[in-house]
């Protein structure tokens, strides 16, 4: 905090506009001078943006991060639904990947986690996005998080187009030769 002057002090960057100006108080939580009553915070509250039709009231900063999410998503899936539905269908689809020997919902035990997850990007991309629920949105930036993180790692210096780096990837809706 930085005195301003005249018994003001100017509060953290971070608070809304209407409380960063706040008086200079005593030891005893007072202001000085001859207004000497007790000093009132304010508190900030999230108002919902907006009551949809199913009566749902979501906050902006929600929807400012379902918006982020989608479209972080829409870069990080580059294989069209049916391209990829075809890709899970495959031998090399169902060779790669970790596979948690737990059985998933809807998933037969021993189905590696990316392949599921490819399952679930399909359900996703045939989804209208006024339709998304959390839990499609989390699978959504855990798909962002996985594709962003191999890509960074890097895959093989030869034999990229048959290279288990890539099947992995497809599995997850990124096709890094369509880059």
């Amino acid at each position: 905090m930085a005195v301003i002057g005249s018994g003001w002090v100017a509060a953290e960057p971070t608070l809304p506009a209407r409380c960063r100006l706040l008086p200079i108080a005593t030891e005893r939580g007072r202001r000085r001078g001859v207004d000497a009553r007790p000093i009132r915070r304010r508190r900030t509250v999230t108002k919902p943006a907006h009551d949809d039709e199913t009566g749902h009231q979501g906050t902006r900063r929600e929807e400012a991060r379902h918006e982020e999410t989608w479209a972080a998503f829409r870069e990080a899936v580059n294989m069209s639904p049916g391209d990829l539905e075809h890709w899970l269908g495959t031998e090399e689809s169902r060779s790669v990947g970790w596979s948690d020997g737990a059985r998933k919902e809807g998933a037969g035990g021993g189905e590696s986690v990316g392949h599921h997850q490819g399952r679930r990007i399909v359900e996703i991309k045939h989804t209208k996005k006024a339709d998304l629920t959390d839990d499609d949105y989390a699978d959504m930036r855990k798909v962002v998080a996985y594709v962003k993180r191999h890509l960074t790692q890097g895959g093989p210096k030869e034999d990229v187009k048959t290279s288990r780096w890539r099947y992995s990837l497809m599995n997850w809706g990124h096709d890094p030769l369509k880059d």
